[in-house]
């Protein structure tokens, strides 16, 4: 049986218990200053956990969170 790990939001409460199976590929569209459009993936269990986690881990996301365009389930990272 795999031991099944909480999944912790940026503010430190427990979303929802996760396990590594139960998540997906979701691409996150985010334009640049300049305008340009770049995308970072992220294995999430839906597409708010992969906002949080761009948030979390690119630091021009972080910096700008409503630049996000679009984030949507892809079929590979």
């Amino acid at each position: 049986m795999r031991r099944r790990e909480p999944v912790v939001g940026h503010v430190g409460r427990v979303l929802r218990v996760a396990s590594v199976t139960d998540r997906r590929p979701y691409t996150v569209l985010y334009r640049t200053s300049d305008n340009s459009t770049l995308e970072n993936c992220f294995y999430a269990s839906d597409a708010f956990q992969a906002r949080l986690l761009a948030i979390e881990f690119n630091n021009y996301i972080k910096d700008h969170p409503n630049r996000i365009v679009r984030i949507f389930s892809s079929p590979t990272c």
